[in-house]
């Protein structure tokens, strides 16, 4: 018997994600499907201390590993550290933009949350172009690898200022700011708490501080 033609047209459109459980299958499926079957696709900026930088998005969904790889928070934070992202009152993004009733952030305090899976592997529901500020609490048994690794608490020495603009002379920041970088990912975990992995770091963090764009 042959199939009739809505039977062929329900067979030929995308699947969607209604009736997935939680936000980890929403996620994958998401990702699984052509831009634009479902949300935005584009970049989503997150902002950390004094770092500001844009990410991707694929079908308003935006991954984890994306922002660890540029921030390197892994190499400091242990454990299940929890990894929460703020939209900014500045993105003025509305919540009923696909014209859906679905809720797409979670609030807490008058503030609005990217909903996100069990292990913050995904967020979802992101809007092109919005802005988010990323808010890490430390896993209470865990902690973290090395005390005060990305703050500085004090003031800018001008001798460490001298040394970092007279790198930046001979090599450009990126260049510098990558080795730096393969420099900490050669340590072992025991040697994160030493005084010269928390100057490579504070040297990598001031290094994009002074040069970036």
């Amino acid at each position: 018997i042959k199939p009739t033609k809505p039977a062929l047209k329900a067979a030929a459109e995308p699947q969607v994600d209604h009736t997935a459980q939680s936000v980890l299958e929403i996620a994958k499926l998401r990702l699984s499907l052509p831009i634009g079957t479902y949300g935005d696709t584009g970049t989503v900026k997150i902002r950390f201390n004094h770092y500001n930088k844009s990410f991707p998005i694929h079908n308003g969904v935006l991954v984890w590993a994306d922002i660890d790889e540029e921030y390197c928070l892994s190499f400091v934070y242990r454990g299940n550290y929890t990894r929460n992202l703020a939209l900014s009152s500045s993105s003025d993004i509305e919540d009923a933009k696909s014209k859906t009733t679905e809720d797409f952030h979670d609030y807490v305090d008058g503030k609005r949350y990217a909903k996100h899976d069990e292990h913050f592997t995904y967020y979802i529901n992101i809007a092109d172009k919005s802005e988010y500020t990323l808010k890490v609490i430390e896993d209470p048994e865990a902690g973290i690898g090395a005390e005060g690794l990305r703050i500085n608490a004090g003031p800018l020495k001008s001798d460490e200022l001298k040394s970092i603009q007279t790198t930046k002379a001979i090599q450009s920041a990126s260049r510098a700011m990558d080795n730096i970088t393969a420099e900490l990912k050669s340590l072992a975990v025991t040697e994160l708490n030493d005084s010269y992995a928390k100057d490579l770091i504070e040297r990598r963090d001031l290094e994009d501080i002074l040069y970036s764009g």
